[in-house]
């Protein structure tokens, strides 16, 4: 594992599919990852030359790289910096350093099509996010513990379990046992209000209370 890189992960897509992207970099940025993300970076950009800079951030400066893939980015001139970089690590890592997320089915140069992606239509931007901070833990770049916001005194607070899945643990009332509920099995609602720190969870809220 290079020591010297500066982020956990950066974000190479089109500016076309900004809204998505952004919305991953800030569940991301929230959660303590070190995210590249061009917005979060601009008085560091300002002034710099683009082509050097940006060379270095996807060539060295980064564990992975989650690729957004989309016709716009195929035919925008930065992603294609971004993609060779990325490409040039790649060829020299002996794991996966690309991380595939399709907007639809365009194909990249350079990118074999039986590498594993996320399908985003069918994934939600917090979805993805959960998968990244997967596998940072799993490849033992971030521990768990750091990837969780801080405890909700009274109401909830985030567990890991042993397999490394995120969770919360919710406490409805002193006469019940704190019951577990992993991030994936959250509702819309619960997971927005977690990831803005404000949440009051409801007596009724249905929640298996006799999970182990």
């Amino acid at each position: 594992m290079n020591n010297d890189n500066k982020y956990h992960v950066s974000l190479s897509f089109s500016g076309k599919d900004r809204a998505y992207v952004e919305a991953v970099a800030s569940n991301l940025k929230q959660r303590g990852v070190k995210v590249f993300y061009d917005f979060y970076e601009q008085a560091n950009l300002w002034g710099k030359n683009l082509y050097d800079h940006l060379t270095e951030i996807y060539l060295k400066k980064s564990y992975y790289v989650v690729m957004f893939i989309s016709k716009h980015y195929k035919k925008n001139v930065w992603p294609n910096l971004e993609r060779q970089a990325a490409q040039a690590r790649a060829f020299t890592e002996n794991k996966e350093y690309i991380l595939p997320a399709r907007f639809d089915d365009t194909e990249i140069p350079g990118m074999l099509g039986t590498v594993g992606y996320i399908d985003l239509n069918k994934t939600k931007s917090y979805e993805l996010s959960d998968l990244i901070c997967i596998k940072l833990q799993q490849e033992g770049i971030v521990e768990i513990s750091n990837l969780l916001l801080q405890p909700y005194p009274g109401h909830v607070r985030w567990a890991p379990v042993d397999t490394g899945q995120p969770g919360i643990n919710f406490l409805v009332n002193d006469s019940l046992p704190e019951s577990f509920i992993p991030w994936f099995e959250l509702e819309d609602e619960i997971r927005t209000k977690l990831l803005t720190q404000v949440i009051q969870v409801p007596e009724d809220y249905n929640l298996e209370l006799n999970r182990v």
